[in-house]
């Protein structure tokens, strides 16, 4: 609920701004909530029943495994799908977005908000990941100060960043919220010795392969940018989506970064 109050808090701010601020924010939004409602929630969802199920019978080991190995499972998607959110935000919304009375500078400001919100992912999934632990053991007063904090976070950075970055500014700042709840809730759990740090060596690793996918994607973008103007911009977004999935893939299986 947390996401969706800053979500909100954004909408009301963004009304302040020029016309279009806040279908920007929208639409970048909805692109965004994407790999989190696909990867974050269904996680979250997913590890409560095992995590409650392993504190009612006082296996702190089968809570740590199973942390460590959702972490390790939402970094292999997350981590590229925020990257590629980053580098291909303007492809995305024109191919999605791009017709009607939906103008190619609105498209720009749209992928400014897009990019600004997928910064925020890891810390969005990440929360959704960490949240059941502390509903495992009986413990959702923790997780609601959490969530205040971050609607406090998410109100005083828009305060200070829209006048320097207009709708970007919204976004960062909901994105820097997300951030900071997720780092909340490691360490709170790392003291509670309910994290482990087994994940670290294979997130390192995924971290690496969607470098070399990043790097292949902005060559690709730049080679090929002559390319884009004798295509339909859905099939420019395509052919760019297939080549930087087939590359981070290939890039994983060769560091040994496939989560088992």
């Amino acid at each position: 609920g947390g996401m969706q109050l800053n979500l909100l808090v954004d909408l009301i701010l963004a009304s302040l701004l020029p016309v279009g601020a806040i279908s920007w924010l929208y639409y970048a939004d909805r692109v965004a909530q994407l790999p989190l409602g696909i990867v974050g929630i269904a996680l979250g969802t997913a590890l409560l029943p095992r995590l409650s199920a392993a504190e009612a019978n006082d296996r702190r080991d089968d809570v740590i495994k199973a942390l460590d190995e959702a972490i390790i499972f939402a970094g292999f998607f997350v981590l590229p799908a925020m990257i590629s959110l980053i580098i291909l935000a303007g492809p995305i919304i024109e191919g999605l977005f791009l017709y009607g009375e939906f103008t190619i500078d609105d498209a720009a400001m749209a992928a400014l908000a897009l990019s600004a919100y997928a910064a925020g992912l890891p810390g969005f999934v990440l929360v959704k990941i960490l949240q059941p632990a502390f509903y495992a053991v009986g413990q959702p007063g923790t997780v609601l100060k959490i969530s205040i904090m971050t609607i406090v976070i998410n109100i005083t950075g828009s305060l200070i960043l829209m006048p320097l970055f207009g709708h970007v500014g919204l976004a960062l700042a909901t994105s820097l919220s997300g951030l900071i709840a997720g780092v909340v809730m490691a360490v709170l759990l790392r003291r509670r010795r309910r994290l482990g740090g087994n994940c670290i060596g294979m997130m390192g690793r995924i971290c690496l392969a969607t470098m070399i996918m990043a790097s292949f994607l902005v060559v690709f973008a730049n080679f090929g940018s002559g390319l884009r103007h004798f295509m339909p911009a859905a099939f420019w977004l395509a052919g760019q989506v297939i080549f930087g999935g087939a590359t981070f893939l290939a890039a994983a299986f060769f560091l040994k970064a496939i989560p088992a």
